[in-house]
């Protein structure tokens, strides 16, 4: 704590208001503390100690990783220990001190060093959207972390910012928000994945008999899925809209805990309706998104569809300079949200025919191991716009290596992310060993310490521009395998480390809600 400007007795005053304020929202990176006067006086090097025995605690209360992992040395296995304890730490770490809950999305402003602050717009300085701010469906990422690495307390006020601070009046939440739950700059549009992620948050945080939490938010929330789904606003890329695989498992798996849920309290009516519509949209899903006209298997999931209908062939722009292309070429590997929530088996036939599509069309391999883009077409290079330029790839950006928020096109690179959702998926069908190869392959792509970048280099390597140069255009210097220029850490990426990593030891995802599965939704149709 400083406390400048205040002298004499002033200065204790503001300062024991202060530590007052800290110690009733304690965090474990803060320091209880009794007496402002021996606080002043006390040596860093205690401080120091002090805070480092408040990590240690916390971590001791942790769900301890796995000893070993299959198919790795017990070096890589020791090191991946670390990197457990580590990623939780961030995104504990993560949490404002103010606002119990608010878990950012990450804790840099992704390519901030090329916007200019002294460029005034209406006459205030410019707003760059940070991932210092709250967006639903990251806080769900970092909250599958906390819960299974045994924080729960931290688990039930994430859950409890989306409802009580975040959630808009007609149930929905909004796009991302600050940290105090109000409107950020730069929220707006509707993703119904972030309004159902909270609701089986509240399931499996154990908030499901909280009465006034269900009449008041939850309830809200379901309604408003079951009035709006399967098909509002953009899916998790926040680029497009239609029928998307990894939107409608949110809502899936949403609506089951919110019948759950409404069954605790005594509505049966509403219990009745949230797991009829659940079933309705898990028995369409496969009609709604897997085409059998494609150009790349008789079968197989498609990024989205436009209408609901799959062989449509309707052609969409992909954003941030990409091509036009038909939504039968596009691919992304969201389906797989749909076997780790429970919604359809891992071995599912149009899930495993789907993987070698996704593998052959979004596939990289880097000097630290495979990667995958967010989305694109069997076209060689990045159609995805959202990362630092690679002129080579065809989306329409203009410098080699430039920062993408100066020209909003550039190119996507390969997301650590990714990487652990693949692996998920191969830990479900038994290939504990390739799982375990991907967690290591996250881990080598971090940079400093561990901390997994939103985005990994997958070109050839280009060199940082000349000191002086104009940082809107200037490169920052990229490596294959190593980060790009975009967020790190990125919370999703650390908690999906921290996740996959006890689900090794378990055999199985840990975050995967039972509830789906036992409630008995059933296989849907073949079309």
């Amino acid at each position: 704590v400083l406390v400048t400007g205040i002298t004499g007795s002033g200065k204790s005053t503001a300062l024991a208001a202060m530590i007052q304020h800290l110690n009733e929202h304690r965090h474990a990176n803060v320091i209880t503390i009794e007496d402002p006067i021996e606080f002043l006086h006390r040596d860093l090097k205690a401080t120091v100690q002090a805070y480092q025995r408040g990590w240690r605690q916390y971590d001791d209360g942790l769900v301890a990783p796995p000893s070993s992992l299959p198919g790795l040395s017990a070096t890589r296995a020791a090191r991946l220990r670390q990197a457990y304890y580590l990623s939780v730490n961030v995104v504990k770490a993560s949490e404002d001190k103010t606002f119990p809950g608010a878990v950012v999305a990450g804790l840099a402003s992704p390519w901030g060093q090329a916007v200019s602050a002294g460029t005034l717009q209406s006459g205030k300085a410019p707003y760059f959207g940070s991932y210092r701010e709250v967006f639903s469906r990251d806080l769900y990422e970092a909250f599958t972390a906390l819960l299974t690495a045994g924080d729960l307390d931290t688990a039930r006020a994430t859950t409890r910012f989306l409802f009580e601070r975040q959630q808009l009046a007609d149930g929905r939440l909004p796009r991302n928000s600050l940290l105090n739950g109000q409107g950020a700059p730069d929220t707006g549009g509707d993703q119904l994945d972030e309004t159902a992620y909270p609701i089986l948050m509240a399931l499996q945080s154990g908030l499901g008999g909280d009465a006034a939490l269900y009449r008041d938010h939850v309830r809200k929330a379901a309604d408003f899925v079951v009035a709006h789904g399967p098909a509002f606003g953009s899916e998790r890329w926040e680029e497009q809209s239609g029928y998307s695989p990894s939107t409608i498992a949110a809502e899936i798996a949403g609506l089951v805990a919110a019948g759950r849920i409404a069954g605790q309290q005594g509505d049966p009516d509403r219990a009745k309706l949230y797991l009829a519509t659940a079933d309705h949209f898990q028995r369409s899903i496969k009609g709604w998104t897997v085409t059998t006209s494609g150009p790349y298997a008789a079968r197989y999931f498609l990024r989205l569809s436009k209408t609901g209908n799959p062989n449509a062939g309707t052609s969409y722009g992909l954003g941030n300079g990409g091509p036009t292309a038909d939504e039968r070429t596009v691919v992304d590997g969201g389906f797989q949200e749909l076997t780790r929530l429970g919604i359809l088996p891992a071995g599912d036939a149009d899930v495993q025919a789907s993987l070698p599509v996704l593998d052959a069309t979004l596939q990289r391999t880097t000097p630290t191991g495979p990667g995958w883009y967010r989305y694109g077409t069997a076209t060689a290079g990045s159609e995805d716009g959202y990362g630092d330029c690679h002129v080579a790839d065809p989306t329409d950006c203009p410098v080699e290596g430039q920062p993408w928020p100066t020209s909003n096109a550039g190119s996507g690179h390969l997301w650590p992310v990714l990487a652990g959702e693949r692996a998920e998926q191969q830990l479900q069908t038994g290939d504990s060993a390739r799982a375990a190869a991907l967690l290591d392959t996250m881990d080598r792509s971090a940079s400093g310490v561990g901390l997994v970048p939103e985005q990994v280099w997958e070109d050839p390597a280009v060199p940082a521009a000349a000191f002086g140069s104009d940082p809107a255009t200037a490169s920052i210097g990229f490596a294959p395998g190593r980060p790009a220029g975009s967020a790190g850490p990125l919370t999703w990426a650390q908690a999906q480390l921290a996740r996959l990593t006890l689900s090794l030891g378990a055999g199985r995802p840990v975050e995967q809600p039972g509830a789906v599965q036992h409630l008995g939704v059933r296989p849907p149709a073949q079309r």
